[in-house]
């Protein structure tokens, strides 16, 4: 048995040896027919074209011609061997291709700009998705607010953005695609008292200190407030924060209520918990991906597809209707 274990190596290893130009060879032979006109057609003398395809069956062990007079045809082994040997060099020649085709393309880097609180289900299996579909591509992440989210397009500083839009903003030279939209909703800590209630008014909501994110950073998110609660001395502003992580921290020990988007609660489950706001449909925001208008590039298409899809898989804190 062990003989035959040996043989069995030394046949694998001496079909390893076998060259990418004696395969190519054997397959202009097999097509021929005939070694003369082989050796013309691959321009090399009939000769070493015959020493070469004797070599082959050598190496592999078995007879892959019968030879008659001039001419020449396959054995029931070799017109397997042909079958097998055209597949192989066609997925050959197709990585080859694409290793040139990737050489060619040089890094490059595009950037996005995002908002944690809204990108953080998606990006991930973004990213991954990306690099497979297009791995010369370098993606840079950069964490800003809407407003200089849409300078940075309008600039040239930005390929991409997920990005809020409250209703209203304008966007001009910019194509947006909207992923989700959002309602409104209070996020409090789980013994807070407002969590007895199954909805809340807005009038409910001005007796207690509120969590806001800081206006510099995110000044769409105080229009947004300010659309909801009408005028902005009707909140009482606990605390301004200049991050996800930070607002998180205050709602979960009970410093205040946040007034974010629905799902929001989710970031901290089990800490927090969210109660919707009555009538306040007219307050639901967008949330999507956005490029400068008239840019196309392959990558970026993809990029927008692959946000979408991710989205719609995950459901990212809300609906599109």
């Amino acid at each position: 048995m062990l003989s035959c274990v040996a043989q069995h190596a030394c046949s694998a290893c001496s079909f390893m040896d076998v060259g990418l130009r004696s395969l190519r060879y054997f397959l202009t032979v097999a097509e021929e027919e005939n070694i003369s006109r082989a050796a013309e057609r691959l321009h090399i003398a009939q000769p070493a074209l015959s020493r070469r395809m004797s070599d082959l069956e050598s190496q592999m062990g078995i007879s892959l011609f019968v030879r008659t007079g001039r001419s020449i045809r396959l054995t029931f082994a070799g017109q397997h061997f042909l079958t097998q040997a055209r597949d192989l060099i066609s997925r050959l020649d197709r990585i080859f291709e694409s290793v040139r085709e990737l050489d060619g393309q040089q890094s490059k880097e595009l950037r996005v700009g995002y908002v944690p609180s809204m990108s953080s289900r998606i990006l991930p299996e973004v990213l991954k998705e990306m690099r497979r579909a297009c791995p010369w591509i370098r993606v840079t992440l950069f964490d800003l607010d809407t407003s200089s989210m849409v300078k940075g397009l309008a600039d040239g500083d930005l390929g991409a953005a997920l990005l809020v839009r409250i209703p209203g903003t304008p966007l001009r030279g910019i194509d947006y695609h909207e992923i989700t939209r959002h309602s409104p909703c209070v996020v409090m800590s789980t013994g807070h008292p407002l969590s007895a209630r199954d909805e809340l008014d807005v009038a409910e909501i001005t007796g207690f200190p509120i969590v806001v994110f800081c206006r510099k950073g995110y000044p769409e998110h105080h229009r947004w407030l300010e659309g909801i609660f009408g005028r902005p001395n009707q909140m009482k502003i606990q605390t301004e924060c200049d991050s996800v992580a930070s607002m998180l921290a205050m709602v979960e020990s009970g410093e205040g209520v946040a007034v974010v988007q629905e799902g929001f609660e989710s970031l901290s489950p089990g800490l927090v918990v969210a109660r919707p706001i009555r009538n306040a449909v007219a307050h639901r925001f967008s949330f999507g991906i956005a490029c400068r208008s008239r840019e196309s590039s392959p990558e970026l298409q993809e990029l927008v597809r692959l946000v979408i899809a991710s989205a719609g898989k995950s459901g990212s804190f809300g609906s599109v209707s």
